[in-house]
């Protein structure tokens, strides 16, 4: 099924659309390695004394929304639609996570910067100024709600040492593949446009 929808036979896409198959491409690679980091991060936390369940359900059930959803794709065969799912569901992780991991101090605001690039790719100018202003909005809501409330009333900090770690790694490895996908994207889009 996931080879049928790569090449966007079930979709409607063109085989002279060059973008439009890259972008599908794009969304297939991200929709899978990033249910698949997520997962793996909520079942490593879920490991972990001192865990806060909460952002385990998050992280699990953002990773199951991003795998049905392109499941879902093969049927509903709307694309704009399935990429504004997984573009939400990514925005909604990191806020998620950010109420029991630190706020503004959460290192999983650092996918808000791929977000917003692999959204200004995948659904061009719109898409990209709304995930810019989510993510903006998400930042600056934290920053308040960090800074400005007591500890412990909205913004909790539980995770021990080694979560925080695990936080970090995670991020890390998520948002340098995401970053690694877009960038051979546009290479590979511009060497397919430059060949045509």
């Amino acid at each position: 099924m996931i080879e049928k929808l790569i090449n966007g036979r079930n979709l409607n896409i063109k085989s002279a659309d060059i973008l439009a198959q890259q972008r599908l491409l794009l969304f297939i690679s991200t929709s899978v390695i990033g249910a698949f980091l997520i997962g793996s991060f909520a079942f490593s936390e879920s490991l972990l004394n001192g865990t806060d369940q909460l952002s385990i359900y998050t992280s699990s059930s953002i990773a199951l929304i991003l795998f049905l959803n392109l499941i879902a794709l093969a049927f509903h065969k709307k694309v704009k639609t399935a990429y504004m799912i997984s573009i939400i569901s990514m925005v909604l992780l990191v806020h998620g996570l950010s109420y029991h991991n630190g706020g503004v101090r959460n290192p999983n605001m650092y996918l808000l910067g791929a977000i917003v690039l692999y959204s200004y790719v995948i659904l061009e100018g719109l898409g990209g100024r709304v995930a810019f202003i989510l993510s903006l909005t998400n930042i600056i809501v934290f920053y308040i709600l960090t800074d400005f409330t007591s500890a412990g009333d909205v913004i909790t900090w539980n995770a021990s040492d080694i979560t925080k770690d695990n936080n970090y790694l995670m991020n890390a490895i998520i948002s340098m593949i995401i970053m690694t996908c877009l960038v051979y994207y546009l290479s590979i889009s511009k060497n397919k446009v430059i060949s045509v």
